[in-house]
C-alpha cells in the first residue's frame, strides 16, 4: 500500500518526465496486488479466518480463538491496533484509488476499524455493527492518552505498549479509512461522518502527545555527572523497570526499528 501510495504520488508530479509511464505501470500493478491480498483477507478466503467474538465484542482470527498464543496472541487482544492499522491504511489507500472497493468491501473493513476506534456512536445504516457490541476506543487509555498493547494478558508492572509508532499508526489508518469512507454513499449522514472522522482524528492527535510525552526517550543531560558516561537512549534507572523488556529480548537494531515502523507518507 505505501509503496502504490508512493508511485501514484509520484506519478502525479512527474507527467511530464520519462519516468511517468514507469510509474504508471507500478500503480497499475501495485493497485490490483494490493486489491488482490485485501479482497482475500477481509472476505475470509484465507485459512486463518476473522470471526466476531460475541463475548468481548471483538474481531479476532480463528487461530486466536483455538490457541492463545496464535497470530501474536490475537485471541486474547493482543496487538491488535498494531495489526488492524496496517489493514485500515492500505484499504484507504485502496479506496482512494478505486472507488468501488469502498462499496464492495467497506463494510468488511469497517468491523475492523470499530475494533480498535470505535466511538460512542453507532451510523444509522452501519451494516456491519447489526446489534453487535463493540467497545470504546478499546485500547485507548484516556487517563494516558496513548493505548496499551497487550489486551487480556497480565504484565507485573503494569499494560504495554512496545511500538508507539506503530499505535498511532492505527489510528492514521483510522482516520484515513473514516475519510474515505464517509465519502462513500448511504454510510451514514453527514454530521455522522463528521463525527467519524473527528473521533479518528482525536484518537491520533492524543496518541501522538501521549508518544511523545510518556514513550520517547531524549538523550540524558551529560551536565549530571552520573549520567556523563551512560550514552544509553534509556537512563540505567528507567532500564530496570521489566516495562522496557524490548531490551533483553532484541538487538540494537531490531530495538530501535520497532519504534520506527512504520514509515508512512505524511
Amino acid at each position: 500500500a505505501q509503496l502504490v501510495h508512493i508511485a501514484r504520488r509520484m506519478n502525479e508530479v512527474s507527467s511530464s518526465l520519462s519516468l511517468s509511464n514507469d510509474l504508471g505501470y507500478v500503480v497499475d500493478q501495485g493497485a490490483d496486488i494490493l486489491h488482490s491480498f485485501l479482497t482475500a483477507f477481509l472476505t475470509n478466503k484465507e485459512r486463518d479466518k476473522l470471526v466476531y467474538d460475541a463475548n468481548l465484542g471483538g474481531m479476532i482470527t480463528l487461530d486466536g480463538l483455538k490457541n492463545t498464543e496464535a497470530d501474536f496472541g490475537n485471541g486474547r487482544y493482543n496487538d491488535h491496533h498494531f495489526h488492524y492499522g496496517y489493514i485500515l491504511y492500505a484499504c484507504a489507500i485502496m479506496g482512494d484509488i478505486n472507488a468501488t472497493f469502498v462499496s464492495e468491501y467497506g463494510h468488511f473493513v469497517d468491523p475492523l476499524l470499530f475494533d480498535v476506534a470505535h466511538s460512542s456512536y453507532s451510523h444509522s445504516n452501519s451494516e456491519p455493527l447489526d446489534g453487535a457490541f463493540f467497545p470504546l476506543a478499546r485500547y485507548k487509555s484516556w487517563f494516558d492518552g496513548h493505548s496499551f498493547a497487550s489486551g487480556l494478558f497480565p504484565f507485573g508492572n503494569g499494560k504495554s505498549q512496545e511500538s508507539s509508532s506503530e499505535s498511532v499508526n492505527c489510528y492514521y489508518g483510522a482516520y484515513l479509512w473514516s475519510i474515505i469512507r464517509s465519502k462513500s454513499d448511504g454510510f451514514g449522514n453527514k454530521e455522522e461522518n463528521k463525527k467519524l472522522v473527528d473521533f479518528a482524528r482525536l484518537l491520533l492527535a492524543t496518541e501522538i502527545r501521549g508518544a511523545k510525552t510518556y514513550w520517547h526517550m531524549h538523550p540524558p543531560d551529560t551536565s549530571d555527572a552520573k549520567l556523563e558516561n551512560d550514552p544509553a537512549i534509556y537512563s540505567s534507572r528507567l532500564a530496570q523497570n521489566y516495562m522496557v523488556g524490548n531490551l533483553g529480548m532484541m538487538d540494537v537494531t531490531s530495538l530501535h526499528g520497532l519504534g520506527m515502523n512504520p514509515y508512512t507518507c505524511t
